[in-house]
């Protein structure tokens, strides 16, 4: 199959529209309809309403106070404020910019590659990232996690760096630094991981270019915007760099007791559900890559896999590991099984002497992968297992709007940057949602908690009656 294809403009139009309608269902139906997620998704999102509250756009705060915890730029807040002043303060609100950046992170390939190479591969990789579990679900893009952010710029400093080996135009050396201060100001140094795959591939393929003072003067740059960073941020935030030093601390050593995995985490994660519809397609990919005719596309595939490898390598050796961060390799993976899947279908289209168009093919091939995708959206229910945690989030999101104008009483025994969140949502109904404890429950008190302890406790010290029942989370009346 060669690099381009003829194809009509008909033809364009319908698969245009068709990988329209699978980034609307995969990344933004039904996005809003499930509760806040307890961990990063909830704390980030009350990071946001407490920057926008304060005018403290800098330094991320938990119930007002500082979380020294959490040491990253605030990029991400930022789209999340920006998110929440077009929609309002709600679950949808706080999804948004991760379904936003994991879609214009397929589109962004897409075009690139369309525009470089060919229509179908371009289509092909498109299909494939759209379809990563471990691109579209939690953590990723469908909740208000950095990750898919993330992806973005580290993708888009891929295709800046390819464009600059094969032109050698300034322009793109820009916009590779652009795209790597975005990723660092959106995830901190996990935004600079991509880097030394860059320079490996400079030293090894292309020496000359490390005589280009532009290269050097553009890190030199990046890395005093991001030392201006750490300056402005200690400004506002006193000893930010020590809290910064201990957060590097989880690259090298222990940090999280439910964080120490072991180093083929996510080599198991990728095989048994992350990657695992397209996994085995990467090795052939990486064999077929070396009999590539185009040196153009021979290059992209190379410096996605370098880019990849290296990125791979610096966290299966960070002692601490989360599922989620492997997210912005599949970009990089789908690239490589995009290409092996178009360069079969081609083959194939050759074989049967054109009677079934590439398109066709590539339709039959991936509507089992992108019906289940789409599937997904439908379904975005909370494990079974986590449930009992997040029952109270749920009561809030469908049964908040009945305590309107009242003040209503939450006691919980899990986290409580998720009963934030829904306090500050609920605001806007004019519910007074007040976080306490058992023994600040007063006679005429209204009081909801999902706990099966802390109802016992309630039951037991005060005379109740109970006013609404949804699943596991009870509302008494403190008599």
């Amino acid at each position: 199959m060669t690099v381009t294809e003829n194809i009509t403009n008909r033809t364009k139009y319908i698969l245009w529209a068709l990988l329209g309608l699978v980034i609307y269902f995969v990344f933004f139906h039904r996005l809003g309809t499930y509760p806040i997620r307890t961990w990063d998704e909830s704390v980030y999102a009350v990071y946001s309403y407490e920057m926008m509250e304060s005018g403290n756009y800098i330094v991320p705060t938990l119930g007002g106070q500082v979380d020294y915890l959490n040491d990253k730029p605030p990029l991400f807040f930022w789209s999340q404020i920006l998110s929440i002043k077009l929609f309002g303060y709600n679950e949808f609100s706080a999804r948004f910019p991760s379904a936003m950046f994991g879609a214009l992170t397929v589109l962004m390939l897409f075009l690139f590659i369309v525009k470089r190479f060919s229509f179908y591969l371009g289509l092909s990789v498109a299909f494939v990232l759209s379809c990563s579990v471990g691109f579209v679900t939690f953590h990723s893009s469908r909740t208000g996690d950095m990750d898919t952010m993330l992806s973005f710029g580290l993708t888009g400093s891929v295709l800046s760096f390819v464009s600059y080996l094969k032109e050698q135009k300034m322009k793109y050396l820009v916009w590779y630094f652009i795209f790597v201060l975005f990723s660092f100001y959106t995830k901190s140094v996990v935004g600079l991981f991509f880097i030394p795959a860059h320079l490996l591939l400079l030293f090894i393929s292309k020496r000359e270019l490390l005589k280009d003072l532009k290269l050097w003067f553009g890190l030199v740059a990046t890395f005093g915007l991001i030392a201006a960073y750490f300056v402005i941020r200690g400004k506002y935030e006193p000893g930010y760099f020590s809290h910064f030093s201990s957060y590097l601390g989880k690259f090298k050593g222990h940090f999280n007791d439910s964080h120490d995995k072991p180093w083929d985490f996510y080599i198991n994660n990728l095989f048994n559900e992350r990657f695992s519809t397209f996994i085995l397609a990467v090795i052939p990919s990486a064999i077929l890559v070396w009999f590539e005719r185009s040196p153009e596309l021979k290059q992209l595939m190379v410096v996605a896999s370098v880019s990849a490898a290296v990125f791979f390598a610096i966290i299966c050796i960070s002692p601490t590991k989360c599922y989620w961060y492997d997210v912005p390799l599949f970009p990089m993976l789908a690239i490589l099984t995009g290409y092996f899947i178009w360069k079969v279908l081609g083959f194939v289209d050759g074989q049967i002497e054109g009677r079934v168009s590439i398109c066709v093919l590539l339709v039959v091939v991936f509507f089992p992968v992108i019906y289940y995708a789409v599937k997904r959206s439908y379904n975005n229910q909370i494990p079974q297992s986590e449930r009992r945690i997040e029952i109270l989030h749920e009561f809030f999101m469908n049964k908040g709007a009945d305590f309107a104008n009242q003040k209503l009483n939450v006691i919980s025994d899990n986290y409580i940057s998720p009963l934030l969140f829904y306090k500050y949502k609920l605001v806007q109904n004019n519910t007074d949602l007040i976080i306490c404890n058992t023994n600040e429950l007063q006679s005429g008190d209204m009081v909801v908690t999902g706990s099966d302890s802390v109802k016992t406790i309630i039951e037991k010290n005060h005379a109740t009656e109970i006013s609404q029942i949804y699943k596991q989370a009870t509302v008494y009346k403190i008599k």
